[in-house]
């Protein structure tokens, strides 16, 4: 991996979202992803849909600068790596579209990936987001 740059605009960062069927889920995590504290313009956000039998173009409508990609082979694996390999960044984070990041998840990230001796993968807390909590 290349070392990181100090200053955090000058990380590139791509996140990469496998999709499948979930319109108003993905609607959720594209918006958490706009509401993070990271310069937006360091990032690139893909959203790689895996045969949806949904119509993508609300999305793109009220997500304009996330990139659509298609991957027609099953799986979410298969379109990580489509995500992967169109990604421009110099760091690449997951999430799927049924989740939310909390505003600070990339700037976590990144700090995370540029700890001495770290060897390039991190993680993070995941939490149940109920609509109902009982």
């Amino acid at each position: 991996m290349q070392r990181l740059r100090t200053g955090a605009a000058a990380v590139r960062v791509s996140v990469i979202i496998p999709h499948l069927n979930q319109l108003d889920q993905a609607r959720i995590c594209l918006a958490s992803l706009a509401a993070q504290d990271f310069p937006a313009e360091a990032v690139e956000i893909l959203l790689v849909d895996n045969g949806s039998r949904v119509d993508l173009a609300p999305l793109q409508q009220a997500f304009p600068k996330v990139r659509m990609l298609t991957e027609l082979k099953p799986g979410p694996g298969h379109a990580r790596n489509t995500g992967a390999a169109a990604a421009k960044g110099e760091l690449l984070l997951f999430i799927d579209a049924d989740c939310r990041a909390h505003p600070g998840w990339i700037t976590a990230a990144v700090a995370g990936l540029s700890q001495p001796g770290s060897k390039g993968v991190v993680g993070g807390d995941v939490r149940i987001d109920s609509a109902a909590p009982g």
